[in-house]
C-alpha cells in the first residue's frame, strides 16, 4: 500500500533509520536473534518513543534479513508452478539499477509502502516475463512502477500507470522522465473499474495495489475490497497465462503478533470477493510473506478453467491449494486460545460495538459495573453459542453432503476436496467456541442465559418444514449455508480490532476470521453454480426463501436477551421498550441488507437477479429497491 502519511520516501528507510537504536532490532538484522525475539523485544516499545506509527513499528517484525536470498526462494516457486518461465534475472544490472532510484526518484512528502523485496520481485518477475503491454492499477506515484519499468522496455512494452488522483500521477510522470522511461508509459488519471470497462486491450502483467475510501461509496468499493470490482473487470483484459501481481496480500503472521492478528482478520474480510475472483479465473495463486504481503496469480490456461478446475492442466493448482490449507488453516497453525481471568482483568469478553442495546439510555442507568460486565458476557455466551450450533448443525452437514457428492446437483472433484477441508475448519471453530464458553465460565461463574433464537439449525428446519420434497429441502440447505457462508459478519472483523477485549477472545475471532475468508471465496463460487443447476419451477420456489435466509441469520435472540434484561430490575414495559427501539424492522432490515451486500452481488453477476421471482422477493423484503 502506498500512500499520503506523515513521512516521506520509502517506509523500509524509515523504520531502519528511527528503530536504529532498539538493539534488538540490529541484533536481528545480523541474524543474531530470531524473528520471535525481535516481536518480543518490539512489543514493549511505544511508537510515539520512536517517531513512527503502530503500523510501522510492528513491520519492523516483518522486515526482510537477506532480500536477495528471500526473492530468489520466491522465483523458485513462481518458476516451478509455472507462473514464470524461468527464475534467473540480472542481479548486477538491477543493484546498478537501484542506486539510480536512489538518485533520481522523488517522493516530494510522500511516502510508499512498497518495501525493498517486494520491489526487487516485480524487477526480476518483468525481467523474466517480458511483457508487451503492462497495466499498473493504483499507481500512485509510481514507485513500484518504476522496478517494472526496466524489464517492460527491454521487451518494447508499454507501461499504462492508472490512478484516481492527478497529483500522484503528475508526480509519476516527473518520475518516469528522471528516470528516462516516460515514453513508454501512458498516464490515466481515471478510476481503474472505469479503464477497464472502456479499453479491452490485453495485457501481460497487471499489477494491482489500488485503494478506495475508507467509508464512502459501496462497501465493496471501500479500501482493499476495491480489488474485487477492478480483478472482475481486470481479469478478460489479462491474456491467458498472464500474471496479476497484488500487494498488501498480508495474511500470514510471521510472529504471534496482536497488530498483525488484526489485519489479517481484516483483510480475509476485504479480500473475500477478490478471492473467489482468482480462485474461479486464475489456475495459480501464491502468497508471499514480504513486509506487507504480495499476491500472485496466473490467469487460466486453455488446459485449466480457474483454480477449481479438474481438468489435467490444473494438477499444480490442486497441490498449492493443499499446501495452502496446511499453510494457512487455524487448525494447523494457530496456537490454542485459552481464556484466563487473570490475564484478562481490565477487559471484556465481548465488544461494546456489537451490542446494540450497550447505548440505549435505558440501559445505561440502570448498569452498575458488574452489570456491564455481564452484559458483555452473555452477548459472549449468545455470539459463541451461535457459533456451535451453526457449524455443527447446519453448515458441516451441507459442506458433507458436497465433499461425498451427496446433493442433488453436480459437484466438481475440486469443490468436493475443498470441501473435506472446510469441514475440518468449521469443526475446529466450534470447538474453540466450546473452550472458550467452557473457560468464561468457570472463570466467571456467571450462567449463560441463552435464548432459542441461537438455535439456528431449529429456525431453518422451520422454516424448510414446507417445502414440498427431500430434494427441494436438501437444495434449500446448500442455499442457505452458500448464503451464511458469503455474508460478512462485522463480528469477525469488528472484534480482533478492539483492544478493550480479551486477547484471546480476539485471537481466536481472528483465527476464525481468516478461514472464513477462505470459505467465502469457495461459496462465492459455489453459490452461482448452485442457483445456475437449479430448474427454473426450483428457482421460483426457492427464490422467496433467500431473503429470509439473509434475515435469519443476521436475526438477533431477542429471547434471550429479554430474559437477561429483566435480571437487571427491568420492567417488562421497559424491556419492550429497548427491544423494540434497537431491534426496530427497519435496523433489522438494514443490518441484513448490510451482511448480505457481497452474496446479493454474486446473485446479480450470474444474472440470479434477473429472474423476476428473485428480485421481487429481494425487494418485497427491502433487501434491494
Amino acid at each position: 500500500m502506498e500512500s499520503f502519511r506523515e513521512s516521506s520516501g520509502a517506509v523500509d528507510s524509515l523504520i531502519r533509520s528511527r528503530l536504529r537504536d532498539i538493539t534488538a532490532l540490529t541484533e536481528f538484522s545480523n541474524g543474531v536473534i530470531s524473528r520471535e525475539c525481535l516481536q518480543e523485544a518490539i512489543t514493549e516499545q511505544k511508537p510515539e518513543d520512536w517517531g513512527v506509527n503502530e503500523d510501522q513499528l510492528n513491520l519492523a517484525t516483518r522486515l526482510a534479513v537477506d532480500e536477495e536470498s528471500m526473492v530468489d526462494e520466491l522465483l523458485k516457486q513462481l518458476h516451478t508452478t509455472n507462473v514464470i518461465t524461468g527464475a534467473d534475472y540480472d542481479r548486477e544490472k538491477f543493484d546498478r539499477y537501484r542506486s539510480r532510484v536512489a538518485a533520481k526518484f522523488q517522493h516530494e512528502g510522500n511516502a510508499t509502502y512498497i518495501f525493498p523485496e517486494e520491489a526487487r520481485l516485480l524487477y526480476a518477475v518483468a525481467e523474466i516475463m517480458a511483457p508487451s503491454r503492462v497495466l499498473f492499477m493504483g499507481s500512485y506515484y509510481g514507485y513500484w512502477a518504476a522496478w517494472a519499468l526496466p524489464g517492460i522496455v527491454a521487451a518494447g512494452g508499454e507501461a499504462i500507470l492508472i490512478d484516481p488522483d492527478q497529483r500522484a500521477l503528475d508526480l509519476s510522470v516527473d518520475n518516469m522522465r528522471r528516470l528516462g522511461y516516460a515514453d513508454f508509459c501512458t498516464f490515466v488519471c481515471e478510476d481503474a473499474i472505469a479503464y477497464l470497462e472502456r479499453n479491452r486491450a490485453l495485457c501481460d502483467l497487471a499489477v494491482l495495489d489500488a485503494e478506495g475510501p475508507i467509508s464512502e461509496g459501496p462497501v465493496d468499493r471501500r479500501s482493499k475490497a476495491i480489488y474485487g470490482p477492478i480483478t472482475s473487470a481486470l481479469t478478460p483484459r489479462l491474456r491467458a497465462g498472464g500474471v496479476l501481481l497484488a500487494h498488501n496480500i498480508l495474511l500470514t503472521n510471521l510472529t504471534d503478533n496482536a497488530y498483525f492478528e488484526q489485519k489479517i482478520a481484516k483483510n480475509c474480510e476485504q479480500f473475500a470477493e477478490f478471492f473467489g475472483l482468482v480462485a474461479r479465473h486464475y489456475d495459480r495463486a501464491l502468497t508471499f510473506p514480504t513486509s506487507e504481503g504480495v499476491g500472485v496469480y496466473r490467469r487460466a490456461t486453455e488446459t485449466g478453467t480457474g483454480a477449481s478446475s479438474t481438468g489435467a492442466g490444473s494438477m499444480p493448482s490442486r497441490h498449492m491449494q493443499r499446501e495452502r490449507w496446511h499453510r494457512t488453516a487455524t487448525v494447523r497453525t494457530r496456537p490454542q486460545r485459552i481464556w484466563k481471568q487473570e490475564d484478562s482483568d481490565g477487559h471484556l469478553v465481548f465488544s461494546t460495538k456489537q451490542i446494540p442495546v450497550a447505548a440505549h439510555p435505558l440501559l445505561l442507568d440502570r448498569l452498575d459495573e458488574a452489570n456491564w460486565e455481564n452484559l458483555h458476557t452473555q452477548h459472549f455466551y449468545r455470539f459463541m453459542a451461535f457459533t456451535i450450533r451453526l457449524e455443527q448443525y447446519v453448515v458441516n452437514p451441507a459442506v458433507l453432503a458436497i465433499a461425498h457428492r451427496d446433493v442433488p446437483l453436480k459437484v466438481r472433484g475440486q469443490d468436493a476436496y475443498e470441501a473435506h477441508q472446510i469441514y475440518v475448519d468449521e469443526g475446529y471453530h466450534a470447538l474453540e467456541a466450546v473452550e472458550l464458553t467452557r473457560d468464561v465460565h468457570q472463570g466467571t461463574g456467571t450462567e449463560p442465559i441463552v435464548g432459542r433464537g441461537v438455535e439456528i439449525d431449529r429456525r431453518l428446519e422451520e422454516l424448510l418444514a414446507g417445502l414440498p420434497c427431500d430434494r427441494t429441502r436438501a437444495l434449500a440447505r446448500q442455499l442457505f449455508v452458500a448464503v451464511s457462508e458469503t455474508m460478512i459478519s462485522s463480528t469477525l472483523s469488528i472484534i480482533p480490532r478492539d483492544e478493550s477485549v480479551a486477547r484471546a477472545v480476539r485471537a481466536a475471532i481472528a483465527d476464525h476470521a481468516v478461514d472464513e475468508g477462505r470459505h467465502h471465496s469457495f461459496f462465492a463460487g459455489y453459490l452461482p453454480q448452485l442457483w445456475q443447476q437449479l430448474a427454473p419451477k426450483e428457482q421460483d420456489l426457492l427464490a422467496p426463501f433467500l431473503p429470509r435466509f439473509i434475515m435469519e441469520f443476521t436475526a438477533p435472540d431477542v429471547e434471550g436477551l429479554r430474559r437477561e434484561l429483566v435480571g437487571y430490575g427491568l420492567t417488562s414495559c421497559e424491556v419492550d421498550d429497548i427491544c423494540h427501539d434497537v431491534y426496530s424492522p427497519s435496523r433489522l432490515r438494514e443490518d441484513a441488507s448490510i451482511a448480505g451486500g457481497a452474496t446479493l452481488r454474486y446473485l446479480e453477476r450470474c444474472g440470479a437477479l434477473d429472474r423476476s421471482c428473485l428480485s421481487d422477493a429481494l425487494g418485497a423484503a427491502g433487501l434491494v429497491s
